[in-house]
C-alpha cells in the first residue's frame, strides 16, 4: 500500500492531539508536545506513563466513538509550519 504510511501517521497524530487534549483538560503540567509516526506518537512533558497511556486509551475511545474535534488542536505545530509557510510564499509572490 502505498499510502500505508501517510495514513498511519495522520491516525496517530489524530490521537496524539487527542491525549494531549485530554491531558490538558486534566490541568497536567504545561508545555506539552507530541510527534506523531506511522508507528505510533510521543507525548514530550512532565507527565507519567500511566496518565499518558489513560489520557490515550480515552483519546482513541472518543475518537471512534466520532468526536472528531477532538483531532484538532489549535496549537498544531504543523499547522502553525504550513501557515507560515504558505504566508512566506504569498509574501515572496507579492514583493516580485
Amino acid at each position: 500500500m502505498r499510502f500505508g504510511a501517510i495514513t498511519a501517521t495522520r491516525r496517530n497524530h489524530a490521537v496524539e492531539h487527542g491525549t494531549v487534549g485530554i491531558l490538558l483538560s486534566r490541568d497536567s503540567p504545561t508545555p506539552l508536545g507530541g510527534l506523531a509516526t506511522p508507528f505510533g506518537f510521543l507525548v514530550v512533558g512532565k507527565v507519567s506513563g500511566p496518565e499518558t497511556s489513560d489520557a490515550a486509551e480515552e483519546a482513541l475511545g472518543r475518537l471512534r466513538a466520532g468526536e472528531a474535534s477532538l483531532a484538532v488542536s489549535p496549537y498544531c505545530g504543523t499547522n502553525l509550519v504550513i501557515g507560515a509557510v504558505i504566508a512566506g510564499a504569498v509574501a515572496a509572490l507579492v514583493t516580485r
